[in-house]
């Protein structure tokens, strides 16, 4: 049992979370072992069949203990199609140019906000200055200009009377501007927070402000499309208990294809697969099936609570199932979490993780925890 510990890691803020690092977990010497006797099955693998209003998943997959099991189901065409795009990545064009548009239309906004409060000044100003001297100003563009014009006064009183307003008009464009741009800056902000909602990206304040995808959200938004891939999954368990079938999914899993997912172009570059994405491609890291396990325990485990675990520069999931003798566990606020390696390809069971994962969480600890469901915001 480890305990959890926070690491805050001097990331800068608007770094993207790139996906994991090809910390493949090492093979677990049993279920090799088991695997070995068993000889290997010719027939593990996938099959994929889009037909009419719906698309065919076949998996035929080994466990931890070396048995073998087939896994089928349907997904509806269209909500999958539309699922698996993927997330946008956050320095593309479409990205980055919405952003621009909308803070430069704030910005122009703002910048009548500054004439309107520059006439006010102007006019407050006039008030300030003896009869027999007359401002006169117009606005062009966002420039200003301004003269005084005397009657019955010396060239001097009016050289001295434009000096001072000069100061006080200096004065109030830089009050007005330096406000404007604090309101840019903080609708901008606000700008980026609204994006990276929208498009499924979240600020990590565990991580230093990193943004990474927003797994939780990732989770919940695609569990109904993989609900008749989960049933699949506890109807292939042939029984109700939920460790079992967790383990199952857990299983199939991680034999889809590991990939860091870094450079290839069907993630955009995100280096993150969505749940249908990773169907789709068949591959991914180690957040995307981790992603994509939660997801799935969201139809075959419901009220269990369950966390992706943020290592550094990898992920695991933990979920609040009955510990076992021999398990692997985080203890977080005094409960007991037990700790599963979806990543793969080794086919490592429900309780255990990898050698590099053990000693990442030994002697670097968490650097965050994202509740799928449960926790401290009962997601």
């Amino acid at each position: 049992m480890h305990p959890m510990r926070s690491r805050l890691l001097p990331l800068a803020l608007g770094v993207v979370l790139a996906g994991c690092g090809p910390l493949l977990p090492e093979p677990d010497p049993g279920a090799a072992q088991a695997a070995s006797a068993g000889g290997a099955d010719s027939r593990a693998g996938r099959a994929v069949d889009a037909a009419g209003d719906t698309v065919r998943f076949d998996y035929r997959f080994r466990d931890a203990a070396g048995q073998t099991h087939s896994v089928s189901f349907a997904l509806p065409a269209d909500a999958y199609a539309e699922a698996r795009q993927g997330l946008k990545p956050l320095q593309s064009d479409a990205v980055t140019g919405r952003l621009d548009r909308s803070v430069q239309r704030y910005a122009e906004a703002s910048s009548e906000t500054w004439a309107d409060g520059m006439r006010a000044r102007m006019e407050a100003l006039k008030g300030t200055l003896p009869a027999t001297i007359q401002l006169v100003y117009e606005f062009e563009g966002r420039q200003l200009s301004w003269s005084l014009q005397g009657r019955g006064v010396t060239q001097r009183e009016l050289e001295r009377e434009a000096q001072r307003l000069a100061r006080q008009i200096r004065r109030a464009s830089a009050r007005l501007k330096q406000q404007q741009r604090r309101e840019v800056r903080t609708y901008a902000q606000n700008v980026r927070a609204d994006l990276l909602d929208d498009l499924n990206y979240v600020r990590d304040g565990e991580l230093g402000g990193l943004i990474r995808p927003d797994y939780a959200a990732l989770a919940r938004g695609q569990a109904d499309l993989l609900r008749p891939m989960a049933r699949a999954i506890a109807e292939a368990a042939g029984t109700g208990d939920t460790r079992r079938q967790v383990a199952l999914a857990l299983a199939l899993m991680q034999q889809i294809p590991y990939d860091p997912l870094r450079i290839r172009g069907a993630i955009d570059g995100t280096g993150f697969a969505v749940p249908a994405e990773l169907l789709h491609v068949n591959r991914g890291d180690c957040d995307s099936k981790a992603t994509a396990l939660a997801a799935l325990m969201r139809t075959l485990a419901p009220d269990t609570a369950a966390a992706i675990v943020l290592l550094p520069g990898h992920a695991v999931l933990a979920a609040d199932l009955e510990p076992q003798p021999g398990d692997r566990t985080l203890e977080f606020d005094g409960e007991r979490f037990v700790l599963m390696e979806p990543a793969g390809p080794a086919p490592i069971p429900l309780g255990q993780i990898g050698d590099t994962s053990r000693q990442l969480l030994s002697e670097q600890g968490v650097d965050s925890l994202v509740w799928i469901t449960g926790g401290p915001q009962g997601a």
